[in-house]
């Protein structure tokens, strides 16, 4: 691992953590949607529960109120699946052109904002994240829909629905959450390596965040130096990575 002494990389990594720190409050608005689809969900339950007979803690109900009831969560399924994603995307968008440009404005460099905009749109592995958060939100629909089925069809006690359905929002919040930080530090990477080039850096130093969730591989790349036209896309070198490049 490489020995760090610079004042201002320290400063530079300080800084670069406090963009993170920044993002849970700038996605409060998601966490919003997020918090009324699940207490929508409940409340879809509470209902069925009140509705229909239960026997052995089982909801007993025919073939024809089992389509009903499908009919009326597959147009509930889509105004979530709607609203968070919508939600997420302009959260993310919004939180990606400002730390790109507070990046760039504590190093210094002056960026249009078309050139923002071309940062924050830019693929990460053949992906933007828009259509990420799409396919993110895809798997959250399939997964609601098979426990609410097994839900009708009698096959999941009453008492544990909820805590499948928590397991769900809890792991779809997670995905929010990682993949802001994931593209946080894509953008972060390119405004420091566009940096870096305009101030004709040859080569530069992978930095880890070395904390208690490091993974293995990016343990074993902190302080790896590489030339800098080699250095563009490799961080992130995965999703949840925080790892950036320091000048050499």
């Amino acid at each position: 691992m490489a020995t760090r002494t610079s004042k201002y990389d320290k400063k530079k990594s300080k800084y670069i953590k406090q963009l993170y720190d920044e993002t849970e409050e700038q996605l409060e608005e998601v966490y919003k949607v997020h918090k009324d689809n699940k207490k929508k969900l409940e409340e879809k339950v509470g209902l069925i529960l009140l509705t229909y007979t239960i026997v052995k803690n089982l909801v007993t109900m025919s073939s024809k109120d089992q389509a009903k009831e499908h009919k009326e969560f597959d147009k509930l399924l889509k105004s979530m699946y709607l609203a968070v994603g919508t939600a997420s995307i302009i959260a993310t968008d919004k939180i990606l052109e400002d730390q790109t440009k507070k990046m760039c404005d504590f190093l210094g460099v002056t960026r249009s904002k078309q050139d923002i905009r071309n940062f924050v749109k830019k693929a990460f592995n053949n992906e933007t994240y828009s259509k990420r958060i799409w396919k993110n939100e895809d798997k959250v629909k399939a997964a609601l829909k098979i426990e609410f089925t097994k839900f009708l069809k009698g096959e999941t006690n009453v008492n544990n629905i909820k805590d499948k359905f928590n397991k769900i929002f809890k792991a779809q919040k997670y995905n929010i959450d990682r993949l802001v930080d994931t593209e946080l530090t894509r953008v972060i990477n390119m405004a420091l390596l566009d940096s870096y080039e305009q101030q004709g850096v040859t080569h530069v130093r992978w930095c880890s965040v070395l904390e208690e969730g490091t993974c293995a591989d990016c343990r074993d790349l902190d302080g790896t130096v590489f030339k800098i036209e080699d250095a563009h896309g490799l961080i992130p070198a995965h999703p949840n990575c925080k790892c950036y490049w320091e000048r050499v």
